[in-house]
């Protein structure tokens, strides 16, 4: 891969940061250690609007946020959070 193309593929990542949007869709208890965070990521990138869903599982200790793990589908993460 050239440098040039690691510059083009930068614009574009600075360009969808700059217009993107995290909508929250739903949390989910899952118990005293875990939380479902169901979010919908909406990027427009050269007048383009592309959406998708994403599903991460928070964990929990003692009250304390331990960490997180994201999932490729809604069943993938409930199973990890035990739902």
């Amino acid at each position: 891969m050239s440098q040039a193309n690691v510059d083009v593929v930068r614009r574009v990542g600075e360009e969808a940061r700059k217009r993107s949007k995290l909508e929250p869709v739903e949390y989910i208890e899952a118990g005293d250690d875990a939380v479902l965070f169901v979010f919908r990521l909406v990027l427009e990138i050269r007048g383009t609007v592309y959406t998708s869903h994403h599903w991460w599982v928070f964990g929990f200790r003692d009250g304390e946020m331990m960490g997180w793990d994201a999932y490729l589908s809604e069943d993938e993460a409930r199973k990890a959070a035990g739902l």
